[in-house]
């Protein structure tokens, strides 16, 4: 779901210059920026988080992956890495990421609702998600870009009170107050590096469901999946890490419940273990979960897998046997990148899925049919507008998680399998969060900078739906960079002081697959017309670079194999923002 994972010495493994990522701290305005950042200041190359999350799951009912590739991830996850964004974000990645939702893009988010039909576009559909009167209002900024006021929950200022506290600053959460960092994946580690950044010098808790530190879930549908990356390519952070020395980790622990304190002052957090967690403020981070494999028609069985997490991608790993009968179910960034992956490993591989051009989310319709053509130049089977629609052995009670040995389809198609890997998008992380009083809706509903619908309390990566001003609604962003570059935006506003991103947000996501690496920038999903800058749709495999419109004007750019090209449309995509 993003670009192909870095040596160490910042060089691509491929040969190929480096990508653009912004770093944690802000991002440089050059055209031809290089070498985008892991947070711990290293080269990286990993993206949608569908397998593409990158953020952390603290619920027991994670089945997954997801996603861009990372979380890919939102892995992706793989994603949106989660974004693997996929994105698992693979991320992080990240998603990793059916009938797609064209009304923004990277929404690789892994999977809209195809009504009716398994949701296998890897990302949800949030163009449901209403912007309500209760919810944080980001269209009344201040001077700094930051909205001056919030409406919501606990945020209401006595009408005609001179000494009611301003609701802008009744959620400011003190330089020395208590932070408590809700999911320890790519989004929780930038929140809490930004936060020590920013200048919080209080207690830093943070809290992660998976036993691991923070890693990479992008190249869990990938170059980790494949085996030519190691469990320490994945690491987000040195074990040193000086901005975090003295915070405390808790890992594997889940969050249950939230205790909202109207005033915003004393939060409490709820673990599975029945610690209670004081917090003056309290970040948001536990990313999304892969969706079941019952989603797409398929019942959980030993040979039947999802990715979400490194123990995900292991198991699968092993299953990728040379000469398997592989069906992925799924043909977004994530299920993509797992074909890719699954063929070059010898594996006898077929896509399906119902959408008839399941990249239309994330490139557009116009430009989704040039790029699913690879799938057959590599070998691999695509059958789109197919479900699933039965499997043997059938489900019996005797014989309730028998191995899958073949798939039926909804044209009558039986076919063999000896693994099946589901990849249908990813959902928010947040039903913990039933009860507390905050705004849900596709994740955490949240103004344009984070802030949720209480004081003190603020959303980030695959879990948290900030409301876009370009799209007029909400939308739970699931990608890789998402993750990196916004909890700052987030922990900013929290602690009242001006956010160090230097330019507007504009959706960005890659996926490595087949030997390329796909670059989106912008959201085609509004585009009505495209423009070939560069190469051919006929051969997109020599190189691509594509300007896609909206009444004569960029909305968005796609490029193949033309990093610097990408780079420098993603700068005047930024700038017109």
């Amino acid at each position: 779901m993003d670009a192909p994972e870095d040596a160490p010495d910042g060089r691509r493994r491929d040969g190929r210059a480096p990508q653009d990522r912004a770093d944690l701290a802000g991002v440089t305005d050059g055209a031809d920026d290089a070498g985008e950042r892991r947070p711990d200041g290293s080269a990286s190359g990993s993206g949608t988080r569908s397998t593409t999350c990158s953020t952390d799951v603290p619920t027991a009912s994670d089945t997954s992956y997801v996603p861009n590739t990372s979380d890919l991830t939102d892995a992706p996850n793989t994603s949106g890495a989660p974004d693997t964004s996929g994105a698992p974000d693979t991320s992080g990645a990240p998603d990793t990421s059916g009938a797609p939702n064209t009304t923004h893009v990277p929404n690789t988010s892994d999977l809209p609702d195809t009504s009716g039909a398994p949701n296998t576009s890897d990302l949800p559909d949030t163009s449901h998600v209403p912007n309500t009167s209760h919810v944080p209002d980001a269209s009344n900024t201040s001077g700094d870009g930051r909205p001056a006021r919030i409406a919501g929950a606990g945020h209401a200022q006595a009408e005609g009170d001179p000494d009611a506290e301003n609701p802008a600053e009744a959620g400011r959460l003190a330089p020395d107050g208590s932070l408590v960092v809700v999911g320890a994946g790519l989004a929780g580690l930038s929140a809490a590096r930004a936060a020590r950044q920013l200048g919080f010098t209080g207690p830093l808790t943070i809290v992660g469901a998976e036993a691991h530190l923070p890693y990479d879930r992008p190249p869990l549908s990938k170059d980790y999946l494949s085996g030519s990356a190691g469990a320490d390519a994945l690491r987000l952070m040195p074990d040193d890490d000086p901005l975090l020395a003295d915070a405390r980790w808790l890992r594997g622990r889940s969050a249950t419940g939230l205790v909202v304190d109207p005033t915003g002052r004393a939060h409490e957090v709820l673990l599975d273990d029945g610690t209670r967690l004081a917090a003056g403020g309290v970040v948001l981070a536990t990313g999304s979960t892969a969706r079941p494999p019952e989603a797409a028609g398929v019942p959980q069985a030993p040979n039947v897998h999802t990715l979400r997490t490194r123990e995900d991608a292991d198991a699968l790993r092993a299953a990728l046997v040379p000469g398997a009968r592989v069906l992925v179910v799924g043909g977004g960034l994530v299920g993509s990148e797992i074909a890719s992956t699954a063929v070059g490993l010898g594996g006898h591989v077929t896509v399906v899925d119902p959408a008839e051009a399941p990249l239309s989310h994330l490139v557009g319709p116009l430009l989704a049919p040039a790029l699913l053509a690879r799938h057959a130049r590599a070998g691999v089977r695509l059958l789109t507008g197919r479900s699933v629609a039965g499997v043997e052995p059938a489900r019996t009670p005797s014989a309730p998680t028998a191995a899958l040995t073949a798939v039926h389809l909804d044209d009558g198609e039986i076919m063999g399998v000896d693994v099946v890997v589901v990849a249908v998008g990813d959902a928010p992380a947040s039903g913990w969060l039933a009860g507390s009083g905050l705004v849900l809706a596709d994740g955490v509903v949240c103004d344009e900078v984070g802030r949720a619908s209480a004081p003190g309390i603020v959303a980030v990566g695959d879990c948290a739906a900030w409301f876009s001003p370009a799209l007029g609604r909400h939308d739970r962003g699931r990608h890789w960079h998402d993750a990196l570059d916004r909890p700052a935006d987030a922990v900013a506003a929290l602690l009242g002081v001006d956010a160090p991103r230097r330019r507007a947000y504009v959706p960005y996501v890659w996926s490595d697959q087949y030997g390329s690496t796909i670059q989106v920038v912008g959201r085609p999903a509004l585009a009505d017309a495209l423009e070939v800058a560069d190469g051919s749709l006929d051969d997109p495999g020599a190189g691509l670079l594509v300007d896609l419109l909206r009444d004569g004007v960029p909305v968005a750019a796609v490029a193949l194999d033309r990093p610097r090209d990408l780079a420098r449309r993603r700068k005047a995509l930024t700038a017109q923002a």
